[in-house]
């Protein structure tokens, strides 16, 4: 198959880590154009890449040669950025979070379905092995209905002042916004049922503080099913548990601090170890795949839209201090 002709949108810290850690080397993707406005940036870019550099972005939409466009520019202008993409006939991929306001994903939705173009959003928490293992384990291991998933997530952020549920235009997405939005993208993933609310809160402190940064929410399903996301932002160490319950049985992915991925599937009298794939998914093969053949994304829009909703219920619940019904 004839590899996907991308365009990068964006060389900031995000467009250079896309084309060094994802795309240089991937056989199903060939990068044949970058774009950004910063002449510093694009520039050196440019000649170390040996590609076609532009610094408006039209002239990366009137390249003919551009299948799809990778956007990595800041959140606040994907959105738009997008949109122009399908009105020119382009497909995108736009880095997360792709929004900072479900309204405007909305729009990107509206705006792709009506060019007939593919539009996706690149989650690198959907294909870390964990996921990929409690997600296929669900698929084909009788563990019953799932009823609970919870999160415990320690980081360390550059950036101590923004912490925050939704994103700031002038600041960018922040870091709880962005982890909060994957973390609820995997959950959608597992539990696609109806969302009945959320309760959110999060509270920021001098990095001096013992007691560091901390936000905790609860998502509850109309079927039962409730998601717990909760974390400790001042912890030195990164770290993450994943705890899903079936009704026949329970599964467990942890990561220990200094060791590999480790899993376990349990049932009642039973217990036996999960097999974990050795690397991440080929996003950008499925990408392409979807593009030339029409296979499935590894995200539907309509979630990542669920998830961005999940977002603003958290933002209002902080608000009211009470349950935002979704």
């Amino acid at each position: 198959m004839e590899p996907l002709r991308i365009g990068v949108a964006g060389l900031g810290s995000a467009g250079l880590d896309l084309l060094e850690n994802e795309l240089s080397g991937n056989p199903a993707v060939n990068v044949v154009a970058i774009c950004e406005s910063q002449s510093q940036r694009l520039y050196p870019a440019r000649q170390a890449l040996n590609l076609r550099g532009y610094q408006d972005y039209h002239d990366l939409l009137d390249d003919k040669d551009v299948e799809l466009i990778a956007i990595a520019a800041p959140p606040d202008v994907r959105p738009d950025l997008a949109v122009r993409a399908f009105d020119a006939g382009k497909h995108a991929v736009v880095l997360s979070p792709p929004a900072l306001e479900s309204w405007q994903y909305k729009r990107m939705m509206k705006a792709a379905s009506a060019a007939d173009r593919l539009l996706a959003c690149r989650i690198p928490a959907l294909d870390c092995p964990a996921f990929i293992g409690l997600r296929d384990a669900l698929r084909d291991e009788p563990v019953g209905d799932v009823f609970d998933v919870s999160h415990a997530i320690l980081i360390n952020p550059p950036d101590w002042n923004d912490l925050s549920w939704h994103g700031d235009p002038l600041k960018g997405a922040g870091i709880l916004n962005t982890l909060a939005f994957e973390m609820m993208c995997r959950t959608v993933e597992l539990l696609p049922d109806e969302i009945q609310d959320a309760y959110g809160r999060a509270a920021g402190r001098r990095r001096s503080d013992d007691f560091g940064d901390w936000f905790w929410a609860a998502v509850r399903f109309r079927n039962g099913s409730r998601i717990i996301l909760e974390g400790d932002i001042a912890a030195p160490i990164p770290r993450q548990e994943w705890r899903v319950g079936g009704r026949a049985g329970e599964i467990e992915i942890l990561k220990a601090q200094d060791g590999p991925w480790r899993s376990v599937l349990r049932y009642p009298g039973n217990e036996r170890a999960l097999d974990l794939p050795d690397k991440p998914e080929d996003f950008w093969g499925r990408v392409a795949d979807a593009v030339r053949d029409g296979a499935e994304l590894p995200i539907r829009p309509e979630r990542v839209h669920k998830a961005m909703r999940v977002l603003e219920a958290l933002a209002q619940s902080q608000e009211d201090d009470e349950p935002v019904r979704i």
